[in-house]
């Protein structure tokens, strides 16, 4: 099965190098239950990318003799470690890679960045699945369970993750609009907030990606800022930087500027676990909105009746009735305390976060246009 898995990948790949030319990205052959790609970019000037990890990113390579040298950075646990890894190069003919390091043999195929989007960078978490979602000019693989979903929320406009039990969305990804199609940007529209601590100096540097087309930048401390926060890692570890929006020793954050949206920054948090969304399939891309679809979170303003038998939500401007299911735990509370009563059917005006659920077939619901799940209660009002 394994050689099967390899000429099929070699039938995808171009063969468009040299037999001895080491440049391109490198995809290693991985059994057919592996749900995920994983691999190296070796590009020219010693440049080198990982390729569907994450926590290890390699930055750069050499070649001596039949030794194939990759270095970079681990990344984990709150730490990152420089290292440098020494291959074998057992053979290596036209698209073909085989290395060696230590008791370990890998086969490699030379692939475009086509192969890259057939697969997740990783396997799903137990009791979680790998699904894509869009919308909002986005799209990218998503895991979910029955508890724990990722929704495109175009009034961040980014990603956001909805849990049973939480009183609101958690944003995981942001795409700021650049006005000058420079990454400097970022800092001109984060620093207008009231929130933001001016002596906060920060810069940005560039630093690989591992993708095709995709440029990654990490905020850091500038000036007196910056030798504020080397003194603070001498004496205790520092989480965050940059109004929390920069690098410290928790996890990840970067932001990414892809050339075909050079007028956009996609901002990623990723803790000290693989998130929720594959990083590596992200796309920006026209995608289509409408008021049912099962990928976005909507902001919704509307009339909201809850009976013994009723949970009727009306958005404004429609005549669509939509059975309502809370999942913040909040809802049922403060509708009686706006109507002074027990689920008495009165009608309110609500402003509300939801998620759309579809058509239920059985039940009350049944006799709704649709299903909405609510993730957070924003406002509600006595009519």
């Amino acid at each position: 099965m394994k050689q099967f898995v390899l000429l099929l990948l070699l039938v995808i790949c171009s063969c468009t190098t040299g037999e001895r030319d080491l440049k391109g990205n490198w995809i290693e052959v991985l059994s057919p239950d592996m749900p995920y790609v994983q691999g190296v970019c070796i590009k020219d000037n010693g440049i080198a990318e990982s390729i569907g990890m994450e926590t290890l990113k390699y930055h750069g390579w050499e070649e001596h003799g039949n030794k194939l040298i990759l270095n970079g950075e681990s990344i984990g646990n709150g730490q990152t470690i420089l290292f440098a890894d020494t291959f074998d190069i057992i053979s290596l003919k036209n698209d073909t890679l085989v290395l060696k390091d230590r008791d370990r043999i890998a086969t490699y195929a030379r692939c475009n960045g086509d192969v890259m989007k057939k697969s997740t960078s990783r396997q799903a978490y137990e009791g979680f699945e790998w699904k894509e979602i869009s919308g909002a000019g986005l799209k990218l693989m998503a895991q979910s369970n029955d508890d724990i979903r990722l929704l495109v929320d175009p009034l961040l406009p980014g990603v956001v993750m909805v849990r049973n039990g939480d009183v609101a969305p958690h944003a995981l990804i942001r795409i700021f609009q650049l006005k000058n199609k420079r990454i400097y940007d970022v800092i001109d529209i984060l620093s207008s907030s009231a929130d933001w601590d001016k002596s906060q100096t920060c810069r940005f540097e560039e630093t690989a990606s591992g993708r095709s087309g995709v440029r990654r930048y990490v905020m850091l401390p500038d000036g007196d800022y910056a030798e504020m926060i080397d003194s603070m890692k001498k004496q205790e570890p520092v989480p965050s930087t940059c109004n929390g929006w920069g690098t410290g020793n928790s996890g990840m954050r970067y932001f990414e500027i892809f050339d075909n949206a050079p007028d956009k920054a996609i901002f990623m948090e990723i803790g000290q676990d693989a998130p929720l969304f594959d990083e590596n399939s992200i796309e920006l891309c026209e995608t289509e909105t409408d008021s049912t679809s099962m990928d976005l979170l909507y902001t919704m303003e509307g009339e909201l009746r809850i009976g013994h038998e009723v949970r009727a939500f009306i958005p404004s401007g429609s005549d669509r009735e939509f059975w309502i299911v809370d999942k913040t735990g909040q809802l049922l509370e403060k509708y009686d305390n706006i109507t002074k009563g027990q689920k008495n059917g009165k009608p309110v005006k609500v402003t509300l976060r939801l998620e759309y659920n579809g058509k239920w077939d059985d039940g009350f619901a049944a006799e709704y246009d649709g299903t909405y799940l609510v993730r957070e209660v924003v406002d509600l009002k006595a009519e």
